[in-house]
C-alpha cells in the first residue's frame, strides 16, 4: 500500500521528475503523518520526542540560513544555505524510521530524498544545502528519538508458580 502511494506521489509531478509543488506539499505532508502515526497509536511519548527533533531541526535551520548569506543558485534570495524543505522531510523521515522501524521509514526516506533532490533539480538549492539539510534533520531526530516498543512487564504470582510476564504489542 505504501509503495502505492508513493507512485502515486511520484506520478502527480510529470512530465518533470522534479516538481515543486510536490516538494512544497512532503514538506507539510511528511511531518503531518509522523504526528499522526503517533496520535493513531497513542504513542504521546514519541509526539513530544518528534516535536522536540523538529522544533531543533527547525530553529537550526533558519538559524544558519540568518547567518550564513548564500545566494540560490537561481538568484532568487540568499536563503540557500541549508536547504529547509530537506531538513523538515528528514526530520519526518528519520523520526519515522527510528520511530517505527524501517517498514515506514523507507518509503518516508524515499519522499524525503524525492524533496531534496527535486530542490537541488529545480535550482533552488546546491548540492551541499540539501545534505546539510537532510544531515540536521536526520541528526536531531536520532538524538532526540527513541524506538517505539509497547512492552509491558509484570509480576505473575500464583499458588503453583511466580514469575515475569512480558508481552509486547504489535
Amino acid at each position: 500500500m505504501r509503495i502505492i502511494i508513493l507512485f502515486l506521489l511520484l506520478s502527480v509531478s510529470a512530465p518533470s521528475f522534479a516538481n515543486d509543488d510536490v516538494a512544497d506539499f512532503l514538506q507539510v505532508a511528511l511531518p503531518a503523518t509522523a504526528a499522526g502515526i503517533t496520535v493513531m497509536t497513542d504513542d504521546y511519548e514519541g509526539l513530544e520526542q518528534f516535536a522536540y527533533a523538529l522544533g531543533s531541526t527547525v530553529a537550526t535551520t533558519y538559524a544558519l540560513k540568518s547567518l550564513v548569506s548564500s545566494e540560490r543558485p537561481n538568484g532568487e534570495d540568499d536563503d540557500s544555505f541549508p536547504s529547509g524543505h530537506a531538513s523538515v522531510t528528514f526530520s519526518a523521515a528519520s523520526f519515522i524510521d527510528r520511530r517505527y522501524g524501517h517498514e515506514w521509514g523507507i518509503p518516508a526516506y524515499v519522499l524525503a530524498s524525492y524533496t531534496a533532490y527535486s530542490r537541488y533539480d529545480n535550482d533552488h538549492h546546491n548540492v551541499e544545502d540539501v545534505l546539510v539539510g537532510a544531515l540536521i534533520g536526520y541528526g536531531f531526530s536520532h538524538l532526540f528519538v527513541d524506538e517505539y516498543s509497547d512492552v509491558q512487564v509484570g509480576a505473575v504470582v500464583s499458588e503453583s508458580y511466580s514469575g515475569l510476564s512480558v508481552s509486547y504489542a504489535f
